[in-house]
């Protein structure tokens, strides 16, 4: 997993000044090459958070092909919520790490001899897979179900927690900070939305209308607002919300990004 480095961008003029701001947001801006932090009313910060890097963990892909649907060793195959296809995992890659890094959550499935597993990792795609919708139905992506694992699963035996099982597509789990919920992005009602699960499996609660798609989600800093992109206004414009209060839109249009990753 590669460190994330955050810098602000856009005209330091328009900046706030640097701040210890703990209800921050990372976002990748759109034509940006560079990410930025705004505050949840998507004021922009000229903030450098500290890079978290996750522990290796060597039982990586046995335990990713167990979970997914296979007691054999299989290759991992690496596709984007878009059905981009990235190719096999580097070897540093991990899937969503809880904060302590004891849990993994994984958006996967069992396609004949290859366990496919959503992220947003970044690389080069080769193709896009025609059985793919991020938005609606289709044969591939309606198989990604969502299951969180204790990284010592293979010595300890210990359970698979199920924080999804339908036919739709379910995927980019984001830990709080506090390890007890996750986000997620769900097709399952026929558009793109957000829900929040307990990482002990309770059923999911949606956070969005059915009248936009609903993408990305994340956390701020210190876990006490949650920001995703919707086209609710036209554009894609991320909005914030905050554990109790109402959606605000930020007027920054991309996309929010785990503060480490």
């Amino acid at each position: 997993m590669s460190a994330l480095l955050v810098t602000a961008c856009g005209d330091p003029g328009h900046l706030a000044p640097v701040v210890d701001a703990e209800d921050a947001f990372a976002f990748q801006p759109y034509g940006e090459s560079e990410v930025a932090v705004m505050a949840p009313d998507g004021t922009l910060l000229d903030l450098i958070p500290e890079a978290v890097k996750a522990d290796p963990w060597p039982e990586r892909d046995q335990v990713i092909s167990q979970v997914c649907g296979s007691w054999d060793p299989l290759p991992i195959l690496l596709v984007s919520p878009d059905g981009l296809v990235l190719g096999p995992p580097e070897p540093d890659w991990l899937p969503a790490m809880s904060p302590d890094n004891q849990y993994a959550a994984i958006a996967c499935f069992l396609d004949g001899d290859t366990v496919v597993v959503v992220d947003d990792h970044e690389g080069v795609g080769a193709g896009v897979r025609n059985d793919w919708s991020r938005s609606g139905r289709a044969p591939g992506s309606d198989q990604t179900e969502l299951k969180v694992v204790s990284t010592d699963w293979i010595t300890t035996g210990s359970q698979i927690r199920e924080l999804s099982f339908n036919e739709a597509g379910d995927w980019l789990p984001r830990w709080s900070p506090d390890g007890q919920n996750i986000l997620f992005e769900s097709n399952r009602n026929g558009n793109s939305d957000i829900y929040i699960v307990e990482a002990n499996g309770w059923p999911p609660r949606k956070l969005t209308g059915d009248d936009a798609d609903d993408l990305w989600p994340a956390w701020s800093r210190d876990g006490q607002f949650m920001a995703w992109t919707s086209n609710q206004t036209g554009e894609n414009e991320i909005f914030t919300l905050p554990l109790v209060g109402e959606l605000t839109p930020t007027g920054q249009m991309g996309y929010p990004i785990p503060w480490s990753k």
